[in-house]
């Protein structure tokens, strides 16, 4: 961004459309979010989503979507991603923004983590709060989703933990 007057403007747009109030907060808050957008990638972002958006969009949702416009361009131009080992998407593939954020935009990170496994963001293993004394209290539990096995001979063992689930996810 380059253009703090042309910025402001989009943005207190934006807010008039949800009805919200553009405070300095927000403002620098979005602003420093979507620093490195280019003023027309920012504007476009921002009217894609007001068209898609149900609630006002954070910045993140305004980056992929910039992120997502860029490749669309790209792809009708018929060009590869930028990077060596990424290809585009097809039309109507689902966006798995995480990963591809990641790959593509290492350089300028927004700080979002790249796990094979969301549950225990691979670890491998889980603890639960419980009491002392309870049996499941500072055990390091094998995670569902990626120790399945460790995880069904743990619940044979030791019984189920509070909130989860009663065998592996398959």
């Amino acid at each position: 961004m380059q253009d703090a007057e042309r910025f402001e403007r989009k943005l207190l747009e934006t807010c008039t459309v949800y009805g919200r109030q553009l405070e300095t907060q927000l403002f620098d808050a979005w602003w420093r979010a979507c620093a490195n957008l280019s003023d027309e990638t920012f504007e476009r972002a921002v009217d894609e989503a007001v068209k898609e958006c149900t609630h006002f969009p954070t910045p993140a949702q305004v980056r992929a979507i910039s992120y997502r416009l860029h490749e669309e361009r790209d792809q009708r131009r018929g060009e590869e991603s930028g990077v060596h080992g990424l290809r585009l998407l097809e039309p109507g593939e689902p966006v798995d923004i995480a990963k591809r954020e990641g790959a593509k935009y290492a350089m300028n990170p927004i700080g979002t983590p790249l796990f094979d496994c969301l549950m225990c963001r691979d670890h491998r293993f889980l603890r639960v709060d419980t009491m002392v004394g309870m049996p499941h209290f500072a055990r390091a539990i094998p995670c569902p989703r990626c120790q399945g096995e460790r995880y069904d001979a743990y619940v044979t063992t030791n019984g189920i933990p509070p909130g989860m689930p009663k065998w592996r996810d398959a």
